[in-house]
């Protein structure tokens, strides 16, 4: 079994951000990763600081508990590499710091953003936008964010449930360098191809990173 699930930042610094919009409406786009399996790196920003860890960021064991049927049961909590700040994505398009500000406030409201898999052929036979959260395959929800450096690492909390179970066996076999968390939301990019603050993340997907993509 691959033991490989830390996360190390300074692994991330060239991390592309797997996002690829698509139009939903005249004047709107979906920004979130739709099968984009070519890894792109933008170019690095002025002024940019080195990425450096900060601890304590990855706790990746049991760290809360709840009684289920009468037996206690721990939830794997974890950390994640969301979005490089000021870094331009894949599709051309940039999640400013102010952004990435206004999304670890987000993150700390009720409800909580949920973690699932895209699952777009599931998706189309129960006709299920690819844009929208589906509360039926929730694996995690996010309990709180930061800025590490240029990075927005995402807490996650996993599910004592089936697709819960399954995201905490992806984290503890893969490992957190070799899943993609990627979000997926509704903004649209001003002529600096800068997503505006009115950007509405609806979830974050998960996704195992395809082979030879770092």
């Amino acid at each position: 079994m691959k033991q490989n699930s830390g996360f190390n930042p300074q692994k991330m610094g060239d991390m592309p951000q797997p996002e690829n919009p698509f139009p939903i409406g005249k004047n709107q786009k979906v920004l979130g990763q739709i099968h984009n399996k070519s890894p792109q790196v933008g170019p690095p920003v002025m002024n940019r600081r080195p990425v450096t860890p900060v601890a304590p960021i990855a706790p990746i064991q049991p760290m809360q508990s709840e009684i289920v049927d009468g037996k206690k049961k721990h939830k794997m909590i974890f950390a994640a590499p969301l979005i490089i700040a000021d870094r331009v994505t894949s599709s051309g398009n940039v999640y400013t710091r102010e952004l990435c500000y206004k999304l670890i406030e987000r993150f700390s409201l009720k409800p909580y953003i949920i973690v699932q898999e895209l699952n777009p052929l599931e998706r189309q036979l129960k006709k299920i936008p690819l844009s929208e959260p589906w509360d039926k395959k929730i694996m995690g929800v996010v309990k709180k964010a930061e800025m590490v450096a240029d990075m927005l690492v995402i807490t996650v909390e996993c599910r004592l449930t089936r697709d819960g179970k399954k995201l905490a066996g992806m984290v503890q076999t893969l490992g957190i360098n070799d899943l993609e968390f990627m979000p997926v939301g509704y903004g649209m990019p001003d002529n600096l191809n800068r997503i505006g603050l009115d950007y509405r993340l609806n979830y974050i997907a998960v996704e195992p990173r395809a082979k030879g993509k770092k």
